[in-house]
């Protein structure tokens, strides 16, 4: 190979590098924008988490930590009846208002008695049939509660929506 041939050839090998160089700098380039997406789509995803989880769930409480606190709003249909809850702190006739520290756990009892108009719990943890059973209901946000009326052919003639706007949630 003379030396012009050789020139060349090097020549044409440098270039090849180069172009090897640029290519892997743009790959380089694309592979750190991908992760840098990937960890922003991480990131982004653990603040929806986050806030959904502080937004439906009592926040953890340690030592020195004020409790969050959750409302217990109350309608009955039956303006004759009365509602008192325990832990103390609601007592009342017709529609009521109060506040617990939220992760309470509220146990609801009505004057209701059997013979008048079917009436039954909305809005309890557990479903009941009757507005003469308790109520549990664990408050981990503002929760509505309604004693309205009662017909198990129609499963939704009052629904927990209903029961929210007639308690005013």
């Amino acid at each position: 190979m003379d030396m012009h041939s050789r020139e060349q050839y090097l020549e044409s090998l440098r270039e090849e590098y180069r172009r090897a160089g640029k290519k892997q700098k743009k790959k380089a380039a694309v592979d750190a924008g991908v992760v840098g997406g990937l960890v922003a789509l991480a990131l982004l995803s653990l603040r929806v988490v986050l806030y959904f989880q502080h937004a439906h769930h009592a926040p953890p409480q340690g030592p020195g930590q004020a409790a969050v606190p959750a409302a217990l709003s109350v309608w009955v249909a039956d303006p004759g009846l009365s509602v008192s809850s325990s832990p103390a702190g609601l007592n009342c006739p017709g529609a009521c208002h109060t506040t617990f520290s939220a992760g309470t756990q509220v146990t609801l009892t009505s004057t209701y008695q059997s013979g008048s108009l079917p009436l039954n719990w909305v809005g309890c943890d557990t479903p009941t049939s009757s507005a003469q059973q308790t109520c549990t209901v664990t408050l981990r946000q503002d929760t509505a509660v309604c004693i309205a009326p009662y017909d198990p052919s129609q499963p939704d003639l009052f629904t927990a929506a209903d029961c929210a706007a007639r308690a005013g949630q």
